[in-house]
């Protein structure tokens, strides 16, 4: 390993026996291990020379960090059966909060319930989230945290 990091050939040279330099003995710690087995720490459990970067003490709280898009609490599903527009703003504090919201649009007008898939369309997109159509005025809008999978066979309702 020696002769690879430092471009050496294996070599012992004249230079080596001058300055009574011994290659094996360069590489070895205290006890006889190689000096990256040795712990100025001590002895670790059961007597034994643990390297320091596996000492419980050079571990902390600051070297552990999160995953992203994982969280530790559960994942919300909200329902929602909107009887006029002024309901909406409701569906993109949801998304904004990454809950997964279904959409009921049945019990509005037509136009009214295409204004409401645009506006929620429109918020779900720009926090790049996804959306499929369940049914006949009904819609699953998921942030981007959440994928929708199609069950194998299942086909989403073409749209009107």
């Amino acid at each position: 390993m020696r002769s690879i990091v430092s471009g050496d050939d294996g070599e012992i040279t004249e230079d080596d026996h001058t300055h009574g330099y011994d290659p094996d003995e360069a590489l070895m710690g205290d006890g006889g291990l190689p000096e990256e087995f040795s712990s100025p720490a001590g002895p670790g459990p059961e007597g034994l020379n643990m390297p320091q970067a596996l000492d419980k003490e050079s571990f902390s709280r600051s070297n552990i960090i999160g995953m992203p898009g994982i969280s530790s609490q559960l994942s919300e599903v909200i329902f929602m059966q909107p009887r006029n527009f002024d309901e909406m703003p409701r569906a993109i504090q949801a998304l904004r909060e990454r809950r997964t919201i279904i959409l009921n649009l049945t019990q509005m007008a037509p136009e009214e319930a295409q204004r409401a898939v645009d506006f929620v369309s429109g918020g779900n997109f720009a926090t790049d989230g996804s959306q499929e159509r369940l049914g006949e005025g009904i819609f699953l809008f998921a942030p981007s945290c959440v994928k929708v999978t199609l069950a194998k066979g299942a086909e989403p309702d073409p749209s009107p």
